[in-house]
């Protein structure tokens, strides 16, 4: 048996999901561990090292590597480990050696890897003084002078990105039609976390020229915030930690290796501006009634949350969670005591479905309350008609590799007779590059590829196949059947909750329980039962957006 960790096979996936599973709260202890080593200043909290997020820190993905590996030699007859990381090289070579097991490690790593490593701390420091530079220049006294004539403020953390802003227009994906439905419409103000680059004066130019109120970070911070924003992860190269444990693994060179990474990506540029921004906030005397943090418990949301819980520690904070994704992989979403502890989550977690508040799950005891479904009210405005519809919608996430598994295995196992039937959607945050872009058309010929919003095509959709993406979910909401393609990645993704039942979705990894899948919700479907279904998952799981329900969540 060969062991190859990048490359594992279907039946390595569910047993390295599995110990993923295990591993989660000892993980939680590792970070309460480490935690109490440092000397919990705000640079420690901000960095990477304390975060759960696998976007910015995959420490837990290469310690549930370890146990898998763990597991393979003591339970399998294992000949050849394939590793990528040095430190992993070490320790399974260690524990070979320590158990007289007869198994051979692979460790892969090339040069290139550390010029990569040292042009990306270039590429960042130089991108983050030009971010500095973009948001020094667009600083409006104006903008300040309106937020601190108002008297209890309702702030509204939010994001701006590029796909937000065509033309001279700008449309809202995280709380559309929030304003438009409040009452006290002067008393609110967006706070974006401005991601736009060069872009950055165009979308300041066309949101100064609407009614909506925003003020901005750099509204507030001063030149020397930057500066102490832009060097500060150099701070963090004093730290290093000793006598850890995971299990039966020292992961501390894991850790410290970590630490590193931080200096290299300058990961506490953002976060800290966030943090400096709320002392800011106060100094001017700003008066804020509630805070709302879009959280998904990432270490910008840490930032934004202790500023907040150090200088406006009596205001009340709802993190509003608007989407609907798997609670296996994105667990970070769900915050633990030590989080909580340090003042890094809002008072109350807000979800977009009353079911959803049955099923949370967090580390902390924070209280769930119900909100609106800003970004899928439009769920609530379907067609009533019921059909035998064709189509066969299959939505690649976001997701490259996990994307390009779908499309292999619907190839390899859709009935030939189907084929004309399926039209490709793919997720907009998905990069297709050119190169990637023709081989999968040649590839996949005989399948018509949309670019076209999903709203547009679910209407005419008959079975939606995908995997991670919270379409999964929409798509039941309109009565359309799915069948969830694991596969392309060693953690279960799977977005829909497992208190829907499985009449209208099945979830399958191989070829025969796909057709029966297939069959059933498709070729056998029954349409007035997938319709009724669908209106209890629309009531349970989407929380309808109107007057009533909008200033209830502002508190208004």
């Amino acid at each position: 048996m060969i062991v190859d960790l990048n490359k594992l096979t279907n039946d390595q996936n569910i047993l390295f999901d599995k110990l993923f599973n295990d591993s989660k709260l000892e993980y939680i202890g590792l970070i309460d561990n480490i935690y109490e080593q440092s000397d919990k200043s705000i640079y420690f909290l901000l960095s990477s090292v304390t975060s759960r997020d696998f976007h910015l820190n995959d420490t837990l993905i290469k310690l549930t590597q370890l146990c898998f590996v763990k597991f393979c030699l003591l339970n399998y007859s294992v000949n050849k480990i394939i590793v990528y990381d040095k430190n992993q090289n070490t320790i399974i070579k260690s524990f070979i050696q320590k158990h007289n097991i007869d198994a051979k490690v692979l460790f892969i790593s090339s040069y290139k890897d550390q010029i990569i490593n040292i042009l990306k701390f270039v590429y960042i420091f130089i991108n983050n003084l030009i971010t500095a530079t973009y948001y020094i220049r667009e600083k409006s006294q104006s903008r300040l002078n309106k937020i601190k004539e108002k008297k209890e403020i309702i702030m509204i953390n939010t994001y701006f990105i590029p796909s937000m802003f065509v033309g001279n227009g700008y449309k809202d994906r995280y709380y559309p039609n929030l304003f438009n439905l409040a009452n006290k419409k002067d008393n609110i103000f967006f706070n974006p976390t401005c991601l736009l680059g060069k872009k950055l004066p165009n979308a300041i130019k066309t949101c100064d020229e609407s009614n909506i109120n925003y003020v901005y970070n750099f509204d507030l911070l001063k030149i020397s915030d930057y500066l102490l924003a832009l060097f500060s992860s150099i701070i963090l190269i004093k730290y290093r930690f000793n006598n850890l444990s995971f299990f039966d693994f020292d992961p501390t060179s894991i850790i410290n290796t970590e630490i590193k990474k931080n200096i290299i990506r300058h990961s506490l540029f953002i976060p800290l501006l966030n943090y400096i921004y709320m002392q800011r906030l106060k100094e001017q005397g700003i008066d804020i009634k509630l805070f709302i943090d879009w959280f998904e418990n990432q270490q910008l949301n840490r930032g934004f949350n202790i500023g907040r819980s150090e200088n406006y520690p009596n205001v009340k904070s709802k993190g509003y969670q608007g989407w609907i994704v798997s609670k296996n992989y994105y667990y970070y979403h769900q915050p633990t005591k030590f989080e909580k502890d340090i003042g890094s989550i809002p008072d109350e977690i807000a979800v977009i479905g009353k079911e959803l508040v049955k099923s949370a799950t967090n580390y902390s005891g924070t209280q769930t309350i119900v909100s609106p479904a800003f970004r899928y009210d439009y769920v609530h405005d379907q067609l009533k008609e019921i059909a035998d519809k064709k189509l066969i919608l299959v939505t690649l996430p976001a997701s490259f590799v996990v994307a390009k598994y779908i499309l292999k295995f619907c190839y390899d196992n859709l009935p030939n007779n189907h084929h004309s039937n399926v039209v490709i959607n793919y997720h907009p945050v998905l990069k297709l590059g050119p190169r990637n872009y023709i081989s999968i058309l040649k590839k996949y010929g005989d399948y018509e590829f949309s670019d076209k919003s999903f709203s547009e095509l679910i209407i005419n959709a008959g079975l939606v196949i995908s995997n991670v993406s919270s379409a999964c979910i929409e798509s039941l909401a309109f009565g359309v059947p799915v069948i969830i393609l694991q596969g392309g990645s060693p953690i279960n993704q799977n977005p829909i909750p497992n208190t829907i039942d499985k009449n209208m979705w099945d979830e399958c990894d191989n070829n025969v329980d796909f057709y029966n899948a297939f069959k059933r919700l498709f070729i056998e479907k029954n349409i007035l039962a997938q319709s009724e279904a669908a209106k209890l998952i629309r009531k349970e799981y989407f929380e309808p957006v109107n007057t009533k329900s909008v200033n209830d969540f502002l508190e208004l």
